[in-house]
């Protein structure tokens, strides 16, 4: 009897870690304030200073939802597309309390997912430190009377 030579082949898949995603930058924040006819209030410190005297215009970038990576780990269908976040509150918080300033849409990619609210302080605040909150972004106040 001849003998068979079989071959018996494995093939084994391991999984190959998949590039880190690179999703919308961070969220920040930017504060200023017009007083019409004053001077800029002294801040003595590197926290915006905000008075109830006048409009404040907080503005962000990087309001976005999705990822714009394109280097693998998606399948065939490719990455989620990246999309403005839209209904943003920017939130006051000071001391437990919470006052929501307004809510606002960011703009597309091509602008940087750029946001903004034109705002004043509610008449709730007291002197003192604050925070301003937007999605993931913070940026703390001072709460001037």
């Amino acid at each position: 009897m001849a003998g068979a030579l079989t071959c018996c082949c494995l093939l084994v898949v391991l999984p190959v870690p998949s590039a880190s995603a690179s999703c919308a930058g961070p969220q920040e924040l930017q504060v200023e304030q017009s007083r019409p006819g004053r001077a800029p209030s002294p801040t003595g410190s590197a926290s915006p200073v905000l008075t109830s005297d006048g409009d404040i215009e907080v503005s962000g970038r990087g309001f976005a939802d999705g990822c714009d990576d394109t280097t693998g780990g998606w399948g065939c269908d490719g990455p989620p597309p990246v999309v403005p976040m839209r209904g943003v509150d920017l939130v006051l918080e000071q001391d437990g309390t919470t006052w929501t300033l307004g809510t606002a849409d960011a703009a597309g990619g091509d602008e940087g997912y750029a946001i903004s609210w034109r705002v004043r302080v509610p008449a709730g605040a007291a002197p003192g430190p604050a925070v301003l909150r937007a999605a993931t972004a913070d940026e703390d106040v001072l709460v001037d009377g």
